[in-house]
């Protein structure tokens, strides 16, 4: 248990560390440069995704008999876009049909989904490769990628943006 605690603590000061770089990456490049705010917002998000990677995989689940990098990497990548349509349905759910503040919706939506990914990654990407060469892959890549198909659709099926005036 003591294990699993420090395990997320290490997986929380990681993603705050890459959350604080994808700031910090944005601020400077649109204050110095001359790149406009959704690039800028790109650049900074992509940068922050491999820091996050690294800093997982050798911080936070540091252990022996990992699977391969490239198989990490594209797990962690499906993860994440999961964990970025699960977050806008919850904001959608809570902001249009609850009438929450989008900020506290944001809070209890990320909130939600960190313990999610930390499950996972512990569970999934960054575990042991006693999956290795199992089925349970296929599972994995499918759920991931039908959650990154559903946020697809929701983006093209719903308005770009709801205003809560």
């Amino acid at each position: 248990m003591m294990e699993i605690l420090k395990r997320f603590g290490r997986f929380f000061v990681s993603g705050a560390s890459a959350a604080l770089l994808n700031f910090g990456v944005y601020y400077l490049l649109i204050t110095f440069s001359s790149l406009d705010f959704l690039t800028a917002g790109a650049v900074a998000f992509i940068t922050a995704f491999f820091a996050a990677f690294f800093l997982h995989r050798h911080l936070s689940f540091k252990t022996e008999g990992q699977l391969s990098s490239r198989r990490q990497l594209l797990l962690y990548f499906l993860l994440s876009l999961a964990n970025l349509a699960c977050i806008e349905a919850i904001l959608y759910l809570l902001v249009v049909h609850a009438s929450v503040s989008p900020m506290i919706a944001y809070v209890l939506a990320a909130g939600s989904m960190t313990l999610f990914s930390f499950g996972v990654n512990n569970a999934v990407v960054f575990a042991k490769s006693r999956f290795d060469n199992s089925r349970i892959w296929s599972l994995a890549l499918a759920s991931c990628g039908a959650a990154a198909a559903l946020f697809l659709v929701h983006l093209f099926l719903f308005e770009p943006y709801i205003t809560t005036d």
